[in-house]
Parts: C-alpha cells; sequence; structure tokens
C-alpha cells in the first residue's frame, strides 16, 4: 500500500523515511483495515488525550534505562496491575540489552568459546545423514503419488542449513563493520541505549529495499537453544546454543549424539512435510505443490497423530491433551525420531559402534532411546501443566517421549517390548 493513503493526520511517509534516511514510498501490512483503524482512533483523540497516551508510551519504553528512582517508580506500577514480585537484578537486565543490541557480536564471542569448528563440521555431517535418510523414506512412501514426490524431493534438496552459526557475516572484520555506527561511552547508559535503538531502528527499515540474506539467522544469534524450521526461507537453523549438553557434546558417543541432537534434527526436516511447512515450496514461497489426493491421504495420516495424542491424560494438569493443537510438532517428533534411528544405523554400518557407556546393562540401540527420551524429562508446576496444554503447540515433555516410542517398531525391538503392551500398541501411527 502507498504510505499516507487514507490517512490524514499522520504523515508515515515522513516517519519512516526520516527513520530509514531514505525515501519510502510503500510498505506492506499484514492487516490494512487494522492499521486503519489503529490511526483513525488516534486521529479521533483530543490533544491532552494524545499527549498522555504518547507519553506513557514514551515513558514506559525509557524507564527501565533510568536511574533507580525511576525504576522504582515503575515497579509499583508492575506490582499494582500485574503482581509482579521483584526487580530484575540489573546484572541480568543490562546482559539481555547487550544481547539484544549487539546479537551477531555476542553470537562470535559465544562460539569462539563454546563451539568447536570440529563440532560444526560433525553435525554438519550429521544433517547430511539425516536429510539423505528422509530422502529414502519419500521414496519409500506408497501413499504419495509421483507428482508430489517430484517436488517433495526437490524440495528436501535444496534445503538450507545453517549449523551453529552463519558461514557469512561473521567474521571479526564484518562484525566490526556491522557495528560501526554504534559509536557509545562507558559512562551514560540511557545514551547509550539511544543510539543503539535509533541504528537497529534504521538497520530494519532499510532492509525494506534489499532482498532478503539467507545466511542470517532467523533469531539473529546463535546463543539460543533452540533449532527451528523457517518456512518462507526453506531454512533450518541449529543455534550454538543448542549444540551443549544435553543435546550434543563432541566427547558424546554417537548413539548419544544421534538419539539427542539427531532427533531434533529429523524434527525440524519433517517440519518441512507438515500440515504448515507442506504448504511452502523449495523457494519458500506458498503454493500448493500437492495433489489433491495426496493430501487428502496425508491428513487421514495425520489425525491418527490427532486422536493417539487426544486420548493421553496429563495428569499433572489434571486434562486431557489437545491433539489438534500440537499435532504438527507430534507429526514431527515421530517423523524426526524414525528418520534419525536408520539415519544412525547406517553411520553404525559405515564406521562401527561406539564403546557403551559404563555402569549401564543397555545395548547401543536401547541407549539412542535413552539419548532422545532424555531431552524431555522436566517437572511442571499444576498452573504451567494447565498452561500448557491449553495453549502450546508442544506436547508436555512426557508425551514428546511416549508418543513418538509407542510409534516406533525400532523402540519395541530394541527394548524387546511384547505385541500389544503399553510402549508397544498393536495400532501405530505413521505420517512419514
Amino acid at each position: 500500500m502507498r504510505l499516507n493513503h487514507g490517512y490524514r493526520y499522520l504523515e508515515i511517509s515522513l516517519f519512516f523515511g526520516f527513520l530509514a534516511a531514505m525515501p519510502i514510498a510503500y510498505f506492506f501490512t499484514h492487516s490494512d483495515n487494522l492499521l486503519t483503524v489503529n490511526l483513525n482512533s488516534v486521529s479521533s483523540k483530543c490533544d491532552a488525550q494524545l499527549q498522555n497516551s504518547f507519553g506513557f508510551k514514551f515513558a514506559h519504553s525509557k524507564v527501565r534505562s533510568l536511574p533507580e528512582r525511576f525504576r522504582n517508580l515503575y515497579f509499583g506500577l508492575l506490582k499494582a496491575v500485574f503482581g509482579t514480585k521483584e526487580i530484575v537484578p540489573r546484572s541480568k537486565f543490562c546482559l539481555g540489552e547487550v544481547i539484544w543490541t549487539f546479537p551477531r557480536g555476542i553470537s562470535k564471542v559465544y562460539t569462539l568459546r563454546r563451539f568447536s569448528k570440529d563440532s560444526k563440521t560433525y553435525v554438519t555431517s550429521m544433517t547430511d545423514d539425516i536429510r539423505t535418510t528422509f530422502k529414502e523414506i519419500l521414496l519409500e512412501a506408497k501413499w504419495m503419488g509421483n507428482k508430489t514426490k517430484t517436488e517433495a524431493l526437490r524440495k528436501l534438496a535444496t534445503l538450507n542449513f545453517i549449523v551453529g552459526y552463519p558461514d557469512h557475516g561473521f567474521s571479526q572484520q564484518e562484525i566490526n563493520e556491522r557495528y560501526s555506527q554504534f559509536v557509545m561511552t562507558t559512562d551514560h547508559f540511557y545514551n547509550n541505549r539511544e543510539i543503539a535503538l535509533r541504528n537497529i531502528a534504521i538497520k530494519n527499515l532499510q532492509k525494506v529495499k534489499e532482498l532478503t540474506d539467507e545466511t542470517e539467522l532467523p533469531a539473529r544469534r546463535a546463543i539460543d537453544v533452540s533449532a527451528t524450521y523457517v518456512w518462507d526461507r526453506s531454512q533450518i537453523a541449529i543455534y550454538a546454543g543448542i549444540l551443549q549438553p544435553p543435546y550434543f557434546s563432541e566427547t558424546f558417543p554417537d548413539y548419544i549424539k544421534y538419539g539427542a541432537i539427531g532427533s531434533v534434527i529429523g524434527h525440524e526436516i519433517t517440519h518441512a512435510f507438515d500440515d504448515m511447512g507442506g504448504q511452502y515450496d523449495e523457494n519458500g514461497d506458498l503454493r500448493d505443490w500437492w495433489q489433491p489426493e495426496d493430501w487428502a491421504t496425508f491428513k487421514e495420516r495425520r489425525q491418527c497423530i490427532i486422536d493417539q495424542y487426544g486420548n493421553y491424560f496429563f495428569k499433572a494438569a489434571g486434562k486431557y491433551l489437545n491433539g489438534i493443537n500440537t499435532q504438527g510438532e507430534n507429526v514431527a517428533d515421530s517423523g524426526g525420531l524414525k528418520t534419525t534411528f536408520r539415519a544412525y544405523k547406517k553411520l553404525v554400518k559405515r564406521k562401527g559402534i561406539d564403546k557403551l557407556l559404563p555402569g549401564l546393562n543397555l545395548t547401543h540401540d536401547q541407549l539412542f532411546f535413552l539419548g532422545y527420551a532424555q531431552l524431555w524429562c522436566s517437572k511442571l508446576t499444576k498452573e504451567r501443566a494447565v498452561l500448557q496444554v491449553n495453549s502450546w503447540r508442544h506436547s508436555p515433555g512426557r508425551f514428546r517421549i511416549m508418543g513418538p516410542l509407542q510409534n516406533s517398531p525400532d523402540f519395541a525391538k530394541a527394548y524387546s517390548c511384547p505385541a500389544g503392551s503399553p510402549m508397544n500398541p498393536e495400532k501405530k501411527c505413521n505420517v512419514w
């Protein structure tokens, strides 16, 4: 839409043009109607109301950067309105500000100390193994027609992986150039924060006329304990923050590495072919590349997962899980585990097996599944458990273990679970 179109009260183009230091004629919004309502609401208020509203918004955005007496007043407001019990320690707040302001710089320092090049090489090789194995699973999918399968294979082949940190823009010189405009002092935190906010806003607005940087981490920083599939980039990022124990360590044996972080990688690959990721093509464009009959079959297979998890009763929350809200993650859990176990077995054929862990009377395959299960061990308060069941898209940890393992013939074989027993039910759900 064209800036200022229909908005007589605010000079939007002047505002954005000033921030971006360039003329901007158009911008995109998810909801033009919502923007219209908000701006018209502003224009209908009297000057006193606007001054109070803008004044409060301004003070609210700045108060945490001000001296202690102002922060104490703000804490009184938070305590009265939200029941906040304590002020965030200043050291923790300042650390958060540094991380938010210099995400790539902090990521550089972190990866130098906590994520070696050998680890990056190993995990990159692991992603190749798991991608290759998922290709085999796609080729074996008898329920999927050739046209849809060809599209799926093309998408799988073009998935872009970032392991730990991006290869581009991460040298010390590039990072120095990135922050060259952040001229700061050692004695004025408020001014430093204002300089940072302005520079970040300008850099973000200048991206309007730039192509998407496919090498940029989705969350901007490598320290996050996370892995993610980004639909519109056809990209999977495995952050350095998650490539730490208990998910990963160079010293872990292969069966733990594959069972733990390997299953996370398999999970993210499967997301590219679930109910949401499957709507995007190899270029990250929203496009229907499924044949109608294949999409219908996919939904039938997915329904098995929905029903399975909907029948789980979570005692800590006192209620059943919502199989619909969590189905995308549940499909990815089962598909990722299946793919990664197969990739691990192929690895063993190539290089042999690692030594068993001392003190445990468990086989290599059993330890693989133990490595997977330990990721999701958790203890929740009842309030947290209820919140997770009501609104989260991930199932509680207990069921992220139970569900995929109940669906896994490999697990049943490894642990010699009798047919028809709780962990080896006759009916198993298998989307991928």
